[in-house]
């Protein structure tokens, strides 16, 4: 079974590699609600271009000329504004591929954001179909044979990026109205996200895992034929 996931995992990252002006990278950031979490940025990289798409509270806090001090009163009413370009730029990007990170459930992922619109502007809501969407983390968890964490995957191959904040901290940013932080910190995830994938393309992605068991019996009789062999020719 192992063998066959790898197989297909490296038959899509072949192809998102011979066709990246095609696929663009996506995360987003949320409030720590349980029900439906407020969302409070979307940022998405073209992993050819690295042409960047935001999609921000204080962005369209901005546009809709409401002060950074009356964002509170007035969240659902940018939020919805911020959803409604979101749903929108994916409507006019037909032939567009998303790569992300485990958004695939109703509490992070495309669902929930696509609750959300539903709550708070449903005329404008697009289902983005699962066809266009790719979860890397599932790839790299079928190259590897083992789930692997975000955060610690990028700190074995790289220093963590500045600007990355785990889930306390994005609420704490949240708490204190610092949305700017947060779209830096999703936009930042947003780009790791492409690295991570070019660096799983050319087969230099770093893990702390140990090779699957089949692996390293694979190794190991490899080594012993070639012990024979240099045996006989002794």
């Amino acid at each position: 079974m192992h063998k066959r996931e790898r197989k297909e995992a490296k038959e899509i990252l072949t192809t998102i590699a011979n066709n990246k002006h095609m696929y663009s990278t996506i995360h987003y950031s949320s409030d720590s609600g349980w029900l439906l979490p407020r969302i409070t940025s979307i940022a998405i990289s073209n992993i050819h271009t690295w042409q960047a798409e935001s999609f921000s509270i204080h962005i369209s806090a901005h546009l809709l000329k409401i002060s950074p001090e009356d964002i509170p009163e007035n969240y659902d009413k940018i939020e919805a504004d911020m959803l409604r370009r979101y749903f929108e730029y994916l409507k006019t990007s037909e032939e567009t591929q998303f790569i992300h990170w485990n958004m695939r459930d109703c509490d992070y992922g495309f669902h929930a954001i696509e609750l959300r619109g539903k709550m708070l502007c449903p005329d404008a809501v697009f289902k983005l179909p699962n066809e266009r969407k790719i979860d890397l983390s599932r790839l790299i968890t079928k190259l590897y044979g083992q789930e692997l964490e975000f955060k610690s995957l990028i700190a074995c191959n790289y220093p963590l990026p500045r600007y990355f904040m785990d889930e306390e901290a994005e609420a704490e940013a949240f708490d204190k109205g610092e949305y700017a932080r947060l779209y830096q910190s999703t936009s930042t995830k947003a780009v790791n996200i492409s690295k991570l994938l070019d660096l799983a393309i050319n087969r230099e992605l770093k893990t702390n895992i140990a090779l699957p068991l089949y692996i390293n019996t694979f190794l190991l009789a490899m080594l012993l034929e070639r012990l024979k062999i240099s045996a006989l020719l002794s």
